[in-house]
């Protein structure tokens, strides 16, 4: 299954400088990463930035809860999941 997690608060506070930090501190809490890549969300320009980085990881549905305990969500839009990993 497949979870995000936001780069960081717009503006603000980072909480992921980039996708290797992101499977780290995944790996970090014992949950396994199958595969990951990062993703924008188009935003309410603030800031001057127009759009916000969001990490995606692919994990067991077994560490969900795990996951959402570090602040990772279940990604429900397949498109993305769609546009960002390869076909095989």
């Amino acid at each position: 299954m497949w979870v995000y997690h936001p780069a960081g608060i717009q503006c603000e506070k980072a909480y992921y400088n980039n996708i290797t930090e992101a499977v780290d501190d995944m790996r970090s809490h014992d949950i396994e990463v199958f595969d990951s890549f990062k993703f924008s969300v188009m935003v309410a320009t603030v800031c001057g930035n127009p759009s916000s980085d969001r990490f995606a990881t692919q994990i067991r549905w077994g560490d969900l809860d795990r996951a959402r305990r570090e602040g990772w969500q279940f990604l429900k839009d397949e498109s993305i999941i769609k546009n960002n990993t390869p076909v095989y």
